[in-house]
């Protein structure tokens, strides 16, 4: 089956090789404006061109939709479970700093350790994935910040949520 886009293309090159053998102008809007197709080319051509921007509208419709269906069903971690990750990623006792939760659940949830060495704190940040008025995430995971006496020094992601499962880096 060609695809949509290329058939449209050619039907609009089609009328608008049409309109041009009857010497007059042709633009989008005079299929929405009442066009009168002076032949039974046009007509044709016209109709397919109805039917293709139809079948158009409608695919962009179910697309919004299933886009729509795949953020429903998109897999959100409880607290409990990010709780288990962090124990697992964080050897040692650490303190929660900030917590974020909307409808759907945790959103957001730091919490810090101290370093290795004088002055040194990790931070261990989930993000589940989406926009939020602290930040955004395409993903959602956990990722892992070095601060030297306040100072940001590296950072890295440590884990990862794909599906139900997380990956640990």
């Amino acid at each position: 089956m060609p695809d949509r886009l290329v058939v449209g293309r050619q039907v609009l090159a089609l009328v608008t090789l049409v309109r041009i053998q009857a010497w007059q102008p042709f633009d989008s809007r005079t299929l929405a404006h009442g066009f009168q197709p002076k032949c039974l080319c046009e007509s044709i051509i016209c109709c397919l061109l109805k039917l293709f921007l139809q079948n158009m509208n409608e695919a962009n419709l179910n697309l919004s939709e299933k886009e729509s269906a795949e953020k429903e069903s998109e897999y959100i971690p409880t607290p409990e479970e990010v709780r288990l990750i962090f124990e697992k990623l964080i050897s040692r006792e650490y303190k929660e700093i900030r917590r974020c939760e909307d409808k759907k659940g945790l959103y957001l949830l730091e919490v810090v350790v101290p370093g290795d060495s004088e002055g040194e704190v990790i931070e261990y940040t989930y993000m589940r994935k989406g926009e939020y008025k602290e930040g955004s995430s395409s993903s959602t995971g956990i990722y892992k910040v070095f601060y030297e006496g306040g100072r940001y020094i590296s950072g890295t992601s440590v884990a990862i949520c794909v599906g139900k499962d997380w990956k640990i880096f």
